[in-house]
């Protein structure tokens, strides 16, 4: 089972990836602030003014001390480690609360992973890292540790301490799934009840109020100390400000799409219901989830201001594939149709039905008719090019001249030059540094004219294929940027190609020799 579960949620990350056509969240201004949040933490700042909850931003700071990869890196890349991670919680949920160890949960995860037809999805931002795919890590584990006790211990005080911590873990990262969703889930257990899950349930319940108060109270101080409404931060954290209602691959428009959500889960209620009846025990689980399903998708009719849509479409993104893997066990379970149990049999049927299920969902959703945005490569290759700054040089050895978004980029890691100080000073300031560097005296009474060892210069090509104006650089700009390098030429400065291709050119200008890579720092010990 745990091999199927990878190969299928590594299907559902290779899906993300290689269909991806265009990642409009990257370098967006949304990017630069979380990247600054993530940086802030390296300085031990985990709240600040304008702050959000820290929960995911603090995980991906600790993925890049794990991993060796920048910051930058980490944030472009969290999206993908999240969708494994949701896609492995996905088919371990649908494998206890189906009773199909494969073919059921294969089905459901698979449709998260290609079926983009269906779901409430932009599929113009699928790199983007979220923090309610993180929360949904923890909040599935609870709802079946809740319905399912017994997979995580018979000792109360220990289920109870477990609850606790998935639930804060839960809070820090959406108060969204914590504050809407979770307790639509407690209430549907509640109704299904018995004499021996009861205390487990209100343990269950116990565990999530205690962990809620304890993480929205460590948020209300903190609120009050940098004097900001605590209920302005509660509502911004529960509202989602981004284009996430832009859906243009789906085959039918959003309201109807959820009027067959609604519709499938009442066919797999009806469906249900005599398998609950005739064995009460064995399909709990199945019937509070599909229960708290069904409620959820009624969300969309509920006028509540405190319920986004945006955030809503995204849960339900997620919660309708635990819909689709209990409907399609309830199919399977009437139909008996299951893998052969003779061990060498039952891995060339897991294997070809696996086989036979991606193959069919690449074909049948035709991603490659999907209208993508096309790709921005000069964004990419500004990514890349930061990321390589930040793994191989020393913190604040160099400077990096650029644009003005590039300052926030660079917070905590360079020295910043825009293209008007470059442009006006950088020159003077370079005759008067190679004229004092040899006199430590004169270096200490003029340190504002001190160089770093090594200078980076951006200059992004326009290129029809760049998209964002933001990072389009005008001629004359450039003209003045390329004068100014050529008189550090022929002042005989050592100035090289750093990067270039089609869509960006960055030069470097070392100021002094082996003094700002790490590997030559290493080797010059």
């Amino acid at each position: 089972m745990l091999i199927t579960a990878f190969l299928v949620s590594m299907a559902c990350f290779v899906s993300r990836y290689l269909f991806l056509k265009n990642d409009l969240y990257t370098l967006s201004g949304l990017w630069i602030q979380n990247l600054e949040f993530v940086k802030s933490i390296n300085n031990n700042i985990w709240f600040s003014p304008g702050f959000t909850l820290l929960g995911e931003n603090a995980v991906i700071n600790f993925y890049s001390k794990i991993t060796g990869i920048s910051e930058e890196m980490a944030v472009h890349s969290f999206g993908l480690l999240e969708t494994f991670g949701i896609s492995l919680v996905l088919y371990w949920v649908l494998v206890k609360i189906t009773k199909s160890n494969f073919l059921a949960p294969m089905i459901g995860v698979l449709f998260f992973g290609f079926f983009y037809k269906y779901l409430p999805i932009n599929i113009n931002l699928l790199l983007e890292h979220n923090a309610l795919y993180m929360a949904i890590w923890f909040a599935l584990p609870a709802m079946l540790f809740t319905v399912i006790p017994k997979l995580l211990t018979k000792d109360k005080r220990k289920y109870f301490i477990v609850l606790f911590m998935l639930y804060t873990a839960l809070a820090f990262v959406s108060f969204f799934v914590a504050i809407i969703i979770i307790p639509i889930f407690l209430i549907a257990a509640i109704l299904f009840y018995t004499k021996k899950s009861l205390p487990y349930i209100l343990r269950s319940i116990l565990s999530y109020v205690l962990a809620t108060s304890l993480v929205m109270t460590i948020h209300a101080i903190t609120c009050w100390l940098l004097g900001i409404s605590f209920i302005t931060f509660i509502k911004q954290s529960m509202i989602l400000v981004d284009v996430y209602t832009y859906f243009p691959q789906l085959v039918i428009p959003i309201d109807k799409l959820v009027l067959v959500y609604a519709g499938l889960g009442v066919i797999t209620f009806l469906g249900l219901m005599p398998l609950f009846i005739k064995n009460r025990k064995k399909w709990t689980p199945a019937m509070v989830f599909l229960v708290f399903l069904n409620f959820t998708i009624a969300l969309k009719w509920l006028d509540w201001p405190w319920i986004d849509i945006d955030l809503y479409y995204q849960i339900l993104s997620i919660l309708v594939v635990i819909l689709v893997g209990i409907f399609s066990g309830i199919i399977l379970y009437y139909f008996k149709i299951s893998v052969p149990k003779e061990r060498k049999n039952r891995a060339i049927s897991i294997a070809s039905i696996f086989i036979v299920l991606v193959f069919a969902s690449y074909f049948t959703n035709s991603f490659s008719n999907y209208n993508f945005d096309e790709t921005d490569e000069l964004k990419t290759d500004i990514l890349l090019v930061y990321d390589d700054l930040s793994s191989n040089y020393l913190p604040y050895s160099y400077a990096v001249v650029n644009q003005n978004y590039g300052q926030s980029i660079g917070k905590s890691e360079h020295h910043f030059i825009n293209y008007n100080l470059f442009n006006g000073a950088y020159t003077k300031r370079d005759s008067i540094y190679q004229m004092i560097k040899g006199d430590e005296e004169l270096m200490k009474s003029n340190s504002s004219n001190i160089l770093p060892n090594s200078v980076f210069v951006f200059i992004a090509k326009n290129n029809a294929n760049s998209t964002d104006e933001k990072f389009k650089v005008t001629k004359e700009t450039v003209l003045q940027i390329e004068s100014q390098i050529d008189i550090l030429k022929k002042r005989g400065r050592n100035v090289k190609v750093y990067f270039e291709d089609d869509f960006l050119t960055v030069y470097e200008i070392v100021n002094k020799e082996n003094a700002s890579k790490l590997n030559d720092l290493i080797f010059d010990l």
